[in-house]
């Protein structure tokens, strides 16, 4: 099995709505701020709230975070505890808060409880630290940001304020936690469903803590490992504790950096392809096969000698006999030559960047020409059309090519895939595209974009593949939008870990050319809708 086929085994999942691989690994900066309250001066101590955060704060510091352990604060070392950690936080590529202790929420807002506090009436919430200010420090962190409040035990604190408000206020003291609408790239974990109580304890920790300790050193990506944490807790209270999860991030991350599933190519083969590459010459190519007659980077050497023969007028090499001028399946519609032609009309391209020095980032808009082409058989992969986009942002000097087909290797877990070459001068501010996260479709520009089920694997600087997920019903989903939304967004992170989204427009010789692709796939049948 080729490489791809290796790493499209390994990882090729089921992107949910709200995650598309990005690998955030140990080299970023990490950040946590972990504060256990459990002695409270109006209100019986709680045993175990000490115990988590410094067995938290000790497996965190493990995993790379540099950690600020707080407990038993009152009001004055709460804010000081908040403060320092928002001024770590601006720097973080990853930042996380946890806290255990009392915690209520009041007309739909979280309070977290100091050792000192005290609610005769509603004013005296000012005396406690509000959740949404903790998510805004939390909000400075440049990749992801992590917050876990087990915190949402029965409260005498919270009792006090409701005996002392009545039952005939308008604003409502609601037992446990409000539900928080988490911004993009959090995630949110409570001990309990939101307006639900939790249990504190028998042993050393929580059942929540517990749970979270036994599985944060695991080398999973972090949403299974709250997934396990969710289900231990469950188990552990007989089902009458039920945590919460929210993940609003795009990406995959891992707090024990990623498991060693693939095995990388050999430098050497690696630093050849890319002398070839750079050399570009029918011999070139010739050498590199001779050299490696089998693998991954054989076949793309393959296509690379069939482009350079054609450039400089030479017969090209095919692993076949020659082949026929039909590139649609069996029993299906051959494309006419004109269905194949390029179409010269360009549609929209926007190229969103991070700034620093503007927080709402910068815009550049640049287009992109579309057209069905056809590609002869070459390696396991049957000759067919594929959709290719050739993209252009002049004012950021960014170029770019995409070309999707379907993949007819049965060695590669893959129904379709794309190739995404970038084209960017030395002096490019970014430096060189370092990741691709994914894909996403998206129904006008500024729409919320829903990911393709996926992986994009490097090949070598400025070049990626992806490989769409072979799960049938992945397959099926991932087909009706292509087919059915206007735009593609691809998320880029810069080698300067600055981010960016090119999103392109189809149009109508987008549209068109994926049509007459998908009848020469055999995929033109209507499917379930995937708005």
């Amino acid at each position: 099995m080729n490489l791809l086929a290796r790493l499209l085994t390994a990882f090729v999942v089921a992107v949910s709505a709200t995650g598309v691989g990005v690998d955030l690994c140990l080299a970023d900066a990490r950040v946590a701020l972990v504060i256990g309250n459990g002695a409270y001066q109006n209100a019986p101590a709680l045993p175990n709230p000490r115990n988590d955060a410094t067995d938290v704060a000790a497996a965190l510091r493990s995993l790379g975070f540099d950690t600020i352990l707080a407990t038993d604060l009152d009001k004055s070392g709460m804010d000081e505890a908040t403060i320092r950690f928002s001024r770590i936080a601006r720097t973080a590529d990853v930042a996380m808060f946890y806290y255990s202790g009392h915690a209520l929420q009041f007309g739909g807002v979280n309070y977290l409880a100091p050792v000192d506090a005290r609610l005769i009436d509603e004013a005296d919430l000012r005396r406690m630290t509000r959740v949404d200010d903790v998510v805004g420090d939390l909000a400075q962190a440049k990749n992801l940001r992590i917050l876990v409040l087990d915190s949402c035990r029965d409260n005498p604190l919270a009792d006090q304020l409701k005996r002392s408000i009545g039952a005939t206020r308008g604003i409502s003291l609601q037992r446990g936690l409000a539900k928080i609408d988490s911004p993009e790239g959090m995630i949110v974990a409570y001990a309990t469903q939101a307006g639900r109580t939790a249990e504190d304890g028998d042993g050393r920790n929580s059942p929540y803590t517990a749970a979270f300790l036994k599985h944060v050193d695991e080398t999973a990506e972090i949403g299974s490992i709250f997934r396990r944490v969710s289900a231990d807790v469950y188990e552990a209270t007989n089902h009458a504790q039920l945590p919460e999860l929210s993940l609003s991030f795009i990406g995959e991350f891992y707090l024990h950096g990623k498991a060693e599933l693939v095995a990388k190519p050999e430098d050497t083969i690696r630093r050849d392809f890319e002398a070839a590459e750079r050399v570009n010459t029918v011999a070139g190519w010739d050498a590199f096969l001779k050299q490696y007659p089998d693998g991954f980077f054989t076949t793309l050497a393959r296509e690379r000698r069939t482009i350079a023969a054609k450039a400089a007028a030479l017969p090209s090499v095919n692993d076949g006999p020659p082949q026929v001028p039909a590139f649609a399946p069996s029993g299906s519609a051959v494309p006419s030559p004109q269905l194949l032609a390029s179409d010269s009309a360009r549609q929209r391209v926007v190229l969103y960047e991070e700034n620093p020095s503007d927080p709402k980032g910068k815009q550049y808009v640049g287009t992109v020409v579309w057209r069905a082409e056809p590609i002869k058989a070459s390696g396991n992969q049957q000759a067919s059309i594929a959709v290719r986009a050739d993209i252009d942002v002049p004012e950021r000097k960014f170029r770019m090519t995409m070309s999707f087909r379907r993949n007819t290797d049965s060695s590669l877990p893959a129904s379709h895939t794309a190739e995404l070459r970038f084209l960017l001068p030395p002096d490019f501010v970014g430096g060189v595209v370092g990741n691709v996260p994914g894909m996403l479709m998206k129904s006008n520009e500024q729409a919320r974009g829903t990911p393709l089920a996926g992986l994009a694997v490097k090949v070598t600087d400025g070049f990626f593949l992806l490989g769409l997920s072979n799960v049938d019903a992945d397959r099926a989903r991932n087909i009706q939008l292509m087919k059915e939304r206007s735009w593609f967004d691809v998320p880029l992170v810069y080698s300067n870990q600055r981010r960016a989204i090119i999103a392109i427009e189809k149009g109508a010789s987008g549209e068109r050319a994926f049509n007459d692709a998908f009848v020469a796939w055999g995929q033109s049948s209507t499917t379930t809708s995937a708005r």
